[in-house]
């Protein structure tokens, strides 16, 4: 029997090398590829069933670090997963306004719309699957401090950037600061949270067996996991604004449609999450996603190319962000984290009529 579970964990560590070896050499070809409309479909194509291969290992990964820390599913979702996912996007962010300061609005309205997005559509679809397993997403009473505690954070959050924002029309490199603070203070909470024990300790899955566990192995493996995910997400980002840019549709709105596409690998993680039984890392995922773009993001925009003077488009969609924070954020409070059906698919239709309406407007 032993000899068995060796011959089986040989096996799965093979095959975890030989999907990061063949994802890596996937990135590195497609940097010499030249696109057009018939390849770069192809390597869309290709991206995205990367993202959802190495989404299964990065969710297991993610799983067995938080036993062997014994610390909630929902904690690493919601500070570890962020900070390495992001970099991709922050990181483009920083040589975009670098190389083209002028950029800087359009790089604002994008992190903006992955904020929007990963709200309203990504939590309301992982809810509606969820719903659709049998039973809602649902907090247990002892878990509720947890999650009423960042919904709160989640809340303060979405004002904060409101009042920095859009009352004076500008986004400096004080708010910046003050943006950072916050994220600061945020993490500094979970981790005492955690620490003072008030958060109740992850029971150990029957599939698991805690000696076969390395901490600092499931560590490296989860952010190079992550951040094999991101860059397969930037490629699938360029793939696809190849053929916006033959739309001027597209060019147009390319703030809320590169909002949306930064956002669909998370997507597919947080699907392949929820048939996994892993809900608390998605959860955890996409409120920590959403407070990192909100703060973090934001600020990283400010520090490097403050914008003095924001559109009146931009203003608004801060307008509309800032509102859809508060609102979420007061359903999680106000149901203790028990979503039902009607309520998730209120966020999607939420994102449609937002998204269509500034689409009308402008």
């Amino acid at each position: 029997m032993e000899n068995e579970i060796i011959i089986k964990e040989i096996k799965q560590s093979n095959k975890e090398s030989i999907v990061i070896i063949a994802s890596i050499i996937f990135i590195i070809i497609q940097y010499t590829i030249p696109l057009n409309p018939i390849m770069s479909f192809i390597l869309l194509t290709l991206n995205l069933a990367f993202i959802g291969i190495i989404g299964e290992y990065l969710v297991d990964s993610a799983t067995k670090l938080s036993l062997k820390l014994e610390i909630k599913l929902f904690i690493i979702g919601l500070v570890l997963i962020p900070f390495f996912s992001s970099l991709p996007e922050d990181i483009i962010t920083i040589v975009a306004n670098l190389e083209e300061p002028e950029l800087g609005e359009i790089m604002l309205a994008q992190i903006l719309g992955n904020a929007l997005f990963e709200l309203l559509m990504i939590f309301g679809i992982v809810g509606f699957l969820i719903c659709k397993k049998g039973k809602c997403m649902e907090v247990e009473d002892k878990e509720r401090f947890l999650f009423i505690r960042n919904g709160l954070i989640l809340l303060v959050g979405s004002i904060l950037v409101f009042l920095l924002i859009f009352l004076d029309k500008s986004l400096s490199f004080m708010d910046s600061i003050i943006l950072i603070v916050f994220y600061g203070c945020f993490v500094f909470i979970v981790v005492l949270s955690n620490r003072l024990g008030i958060e109740d300790k992850m029971e150990m899955p029957e599939e698991y067996n805690m000696e076969d566990i390395s901490g600092k192995k499931e560590f490296i493996k989860l952010i190079i996991y992550v951040l094999i995910v991101g860059i397969l997400g930037s490629f699938f980002v360029d793939n696809i604004l190849f053929f916006m840019d033959l739309s001027d549709h597209f060019k147009k709105f390319s703030f809320i449609y590169i909002g949306i596409l930064v956002a669909v690998p998370e997507l597919i993680l947080s699907i392949i999450g929820v048939y996994k039984g892993k809900e608390q890392l998605i959860i955890g995922s996409v409120i920590g996603g959403t407070i990192w773009d909100i703060t973090i993001s934001i600020s990283i925009q400010g520090l490097i190319n403050p914008i003095e003077k924001l559109s009146t488009i931009i203003v608004s969609y801060f307008l509309f962000v800032s509102i859809v924070g508060v609102i979420v954020s007061l359903i999680y409070i106000r149901t203790h984290w028990k979503l039902k059906q009607w309520e998730v698919i209120f966020l999607i239709v939420l994102y449609l009529v937002i998204v269509v309406g500034i689409m009308v407007v402008i």
